[in-house]
C-alpha cells in the first residue's frame, strides 16, 4: 500500500512538472497546414513575370504564388504589368526566361525574338483545354500548367541546364 501511494504521488509531481516537448514546425501541424517545402534550383534563372491586366496569368499568380515560390526556389524575379513596357524591360534587362499568360506567348516571343540573346519564353497556362495546352508544348519547351503543384520548378531548372549548355535556348 506505501508503495503504491509513493508512486501515485511521484507520477502526479512529475506529470504536473514536465512540459510536453514538440519539435520545429509541429505547431503548424497541430493547426492542421500543411507546410510546402520549395525545392531549392539547381540553376537559379532570371525571370521575367509578364503579368498583363485582363489575361488570367495574374490570378493564377496569385492563387500559385507564383512569384514568391520562383524566388523562394532562389530565381531573381521581376514583375511587369504594363504592355508598352515590354519590349524596354526585355532590351534592358538580362533575362532566362519570361514567363507569361498562354495567350500572350505569341507576342511576347515576337518582342523577345528582336532582343540579343533573347529569354526563352514559358507559356502558364490558366484553365486551359488539352487541345491548347497540347499546342503549346508543341512550340515552347516549357509550359506551366497553373495549379498546386510545384513540378514546374523542376522543368524550368531543367530548361535552365539546357540553356547554360547550349547559350541560348528559346
Amino acid at each position: 500500500m506505501r508503495i503504491l501511494a509513493v508512486a501515485l504521488v511521484s507520477s502526479a509531481a512529475l506529470g504536473a512538472v514536465a512540459a510536453p516537448s514538440e519539435a520545429c514546425g509541429d505547431k503548424l501541424l497541430v493547426i492542421g497546414r500543411r507546410v510546402k517545402r520549395v525545392p531549392q534550383a539547381k540553376h537559379p534563372a532570371s525571370v521575367l513575370l509578364y503579368l498583363r491586366p485582363g489575361s488570367a496569368l495574374p490570378i493564377a499568380a496569385k492563387e500559385m504564388k507564383l512569384e514568391t515560390t520562383l524566388r523562394q526556389a532562389g530565381h531573381r524575379v521581376e514583375t511587369l504589368d504594363r504592355a508598352e513596357q515590354l519590349r524596354s524591360q526585355l532590351a534592358g534587362g538580362h533575362y532566362d526566361f519570361v514567363l507569361t499568360d498562354l495567350a500572350d506567348a505569341t507576342p511576347v516571343a515576337r518582342e523577345a525574338g528582336s532582343v540579343p540573346g533573347a529569354p526563352g519564353i514559358v507559356p502558364v497556362a490558366h484553365k486551359a483545354g488539352e487541345a491548347a495546352l497540347r499546342d503549346s508544348r508543341a512550340t515552347y519547351p516549357v509550359v506551366i500548367q497553373a495549379g498546386k503543384s510545384l513540378s514546374y520548378l523542376s522543368a524550368l531548372d531543367a530548361a535552365m541546364r539546357r540553356r547554360e549548355g547550349a547559350g541560348t535556348d528559346n
